[in-house]
């Protein structure tokens, strides 16, 4: 929760990463920066710092950087370390640091020459991303276009207010027109008569990464849309900036918000934003999970207006698609297709007769017993077969006869079990359990496919792939492209 003042340009104050030193870095410089690059995204608990000579009267070198501590706005100014003969590079421990995202880290490398004077060189728009972050998933659901009570969905997500008075909730849900965010803040302190200048700056902000390219600041294909309660909606997008000074900066650009949606404000009560977001923003397509963050814009007991975000961290962390929670959107429930509940009734009016026929005829001839019915005895041998199993699966050698011979039962016996168990013969049932395997290790890691296939039994990355497609009707690059843990 971050206070900021009653402009609704104020975050906008901060989006420009200005060069903190006091020093003057001259265009006729003795030293260029080198390592690291701009934009350089540092994964490790390790950032290594280099610069080269362009002149011979260096006496030493100094490196300096700025970043910002957890839970605050507030840069902090450290001394890495000074080096007084080539290679001028350093390596700075940041495993203590936290990760610096939106603004990123600013370096200043300080050549201090032979004759007493000094020159340097800045390098901006450094991030660090080496602490685990865990992204929140939550689950959403297929709703008709156009519904705005938060009471006829089943999935609401409730966020801390400041206030113990104030109840914050919001949802979202998808159709084939549009993904829509419902927000209603209750609150019985709330006027709807306040200044047109207090609830320009009272709403939501919207933050969504349709692609979940997860940068740790906002690029041209990220949204931010605001929602005032006063005033008319707008989407902010991003342009990113690095210049041959070494600054970095994230341009806005404002666009207007032309499409149809309503905020509704009652005394008492606090106020609902209904704002459907339409296909066309998405290129068209809804897409199946986004990165997203919603930040509720209030005024405190101090007529301050104070942010609010679902992900919560500094001013910069909560506008990085980072640390955003992923929403994933769930398939169309069959109840919802009027289409196909149509015809599905049309079918069932023409065979109904026949079911009642069916059913009739059922009671009045004396029931066998059930061939399929299950023993206890039957279910405990079942676990000691698939234990048998799940001991093997990754041995390349293990076969329908070594499994029978393991559990001293006929191999027809044994295939005839796994098969009334999962209606699967003993070969489908060990290869599927191996693409399990190989789930879990192309979500987790960055193996080659066949390192994965070799590790989980399979003779080669071919046969993975033919398994994995027919267990889970998608390629190897899709699943990990849409499931592995960043």
């Amino acid at each position: 929760m971050e206070s900021t003042s009653n402009k609704p340009e104020h975050f906008f104050l901060f989006i420009t990463a200005i060069f903190f030193f006091s020093i003057v870095v001259s265009a006729e410089n003795c030293i260029d920066f080198t390592i690291p690059k701009p934009g350089t995204i540092i994964n490790t608990p390790y950032c290594t710092l280099a610069v080269e000579p362009l002149c011979d009267n260096i006496k030493s070198i100094e490196f300096r950087a700025r970043y910002f501590a957890s839970k605050t706005d507030t840069g902090t100014v450290v001394t890495i370390g000074e080096i007084s003969r080539p290679p001028y590079k350093q390596i700075w421990d940041i495993k203590d640091i936290p990760n610096q995202l939106f603004t990123g880290v600013s370096f200043l490398a300080e050549a201090i020459l032979k004759n007493g004077e000094t020159t340097g060189v800045r390098r901006e728009g450094v991030f660090f991303a080496h602490q685990k972050t865990d992204c929140p998933l939550v689950k959403f659901n297929y709703e008709y276009s156009g519904t705005k009570e938060l009471e006829l969905l089943k999935d609401t997500l409730v966020i801390n207010s400041p206030r113990s008075t104030v109840t914050l909730l919001t949802s979202i849900y998808w159709n084939e027109k549009d993904i829509t965010v419902l927000a209603e803040v209750r609150d019985p302190l709330f006027y709807a008569n306040m200044s047109k200048d207090a609830l320009s700056n009272m709403g939501i902000e919207i933050l969504i990464d349709p692609d979940q390219s997860r940068k740790p600041f906002p690029n041209k294909d990220v949204f931010i849309f605001v929602v005032p309660l006063s005033g008319k909606p707008y989407k902010i997008v991003y342009k990113t900036v690095y210049d041959e000074t070494g600054s970095f900066k994230l341009i806005p650009q404002s666009m207007p918000y032309d499409y149809t949606y309503s905020v509704t404000k009652e005394d008492f009560k606090g106020f609902k934003i209904y704002f459907p977001i339409p296909k066309q923003v998405f290129s068209d397509k809804i897409p199946k999970e986004i990165a997203f963050n919603i930040i509720f814009k209030l005024l405190n007991e101090k007529n301050d207006i104070i942010k609010v975000p679902w992900i919560k961290g500094s001013l910069y962390e909560t506008y990085s698609p980072y640390v955003w929670g992923t929403v994933r959107f769930l398939p169309k429930p069959f109840i919802k297709n009027k289409i196909l509940l149509g015809c599905l009734f049309f079918v069932c009016g023409l065979l109904i007769t026949l079911l009642i026929y069916k059913v009739a005829s059922f009671f009045h001839k004396p029931r066998a017993l059930n061939n399929f019915e299950k023993s206890e005895a039957e279910q405990q041998l079942f676990v000691r077969i698939k234990e048998t199993i799940e001991k093997r699966v990754t041995n390349k050698g293990f076969t329908l006869e070594i499994a029978a011979r393991d559990l001293k039962m006929n191999p027809k016996r044994l295939n005839k079990m796994i098969r009334k168990f999962t209606s699967m013969s003993f070969q489908n049932y060990l290869m599927y359990s191996r693409t399990e395997i190989a789930k879990e290790r192309l979500r987790s890691s960055h193996s080659s496919e066949a390192s994965i296939a070799d590790a989980c039994g399979f003779q080669d990355a071919n046969e993975l792939e033919k398994f994995f497609t027919k267990f889970h009707k998608t390629t190897l690059y899709k699943f990990r492209n849409e499931h592995q843990v960043a």
